[in-house]
């Protein structure tokens, strides 16, 4: 959850006695997608992609071979994968990965 989280751990003995930890704060941010896909699932070869910020955008096959790298600047961004066969795809940004159907 986002914001302020607080904890503590509890050790229990085999015998049932326990002891509790001091009273510990997470402060959890939400994560900044960089990029997203608004259409993973293509049958006319053109995805669009919500870029964030300027990034460089990977595409891999589904057995890990890169087919092509491009930066993409901010804004929506279309991408034809015409020349790519059917199959499953990964988009790779910096920390987020997409998955890509081309039917």
């Amino acid at each position: 959850v986002t914001g302020n989280n607080f904890y503590r751990i509890q050790q229990t003995d085999l015998d049932g006695n326990y002891n509790n930890s001091s009273v510990q704060i997470l402060q959890v941010t939400a994560a900044h997608k960089v990029f997203s896909v608004i259409n993973t699932i293509t049958a006319n070869s053109t995805i669009q992609v919500k870029v964030n910020s300027p990034i460089v955008l990977y595409l891999f096959s589904n057995d890990g071979k890169l087919i092509w790298q491009k930066k993409m600047n901010a804004g929506l961004q279309t991408i034809n994968l015409g020349s790519v066969p059917r199959g499953m795809y990964f988009l790779k940004g910096v920390e987020t990965v997409e998955k890509i159907l081309v039917q």
